[in-house]
């Protein structure tokens, strides 16, 4: 069975999110989630592809995690 393309770039984007997440020294998403101040099962759904984030929910992630849409996106995309 063949991806769709969304799910393809989510796919993308939960890679993302964890590698950043790692990198920045997490080994979990609930103490993330904590540090956002977001519901660890909302930040879990986006980190696994399993809910569409909003470019403002992403936004506020990256600014926790220090980087640019821009830098964001330049990898893997």
């Amino acid at each position: 069975m063949q991806l769709t393309e969304k799910e393809i770039f989510l796919r993308k984007l939960e890679v993302r999110l964890k590698e950043l997440r790692k990198l920045k020294g997490y080994s979990n998403h609930e103490d993330f989630a904590y540090d956002l101040d977001m519901n660890r099962s909302q930040y879990w759904e986006y980190e696994k592809g399993k809910k569409n984030i909003t470019i403002f929910t992403l936004k506020k992630i990256l600014s926790v995690l220090n980087v640019s849409l821009s830098d964001f996106f330049s990898e893997g995309f």
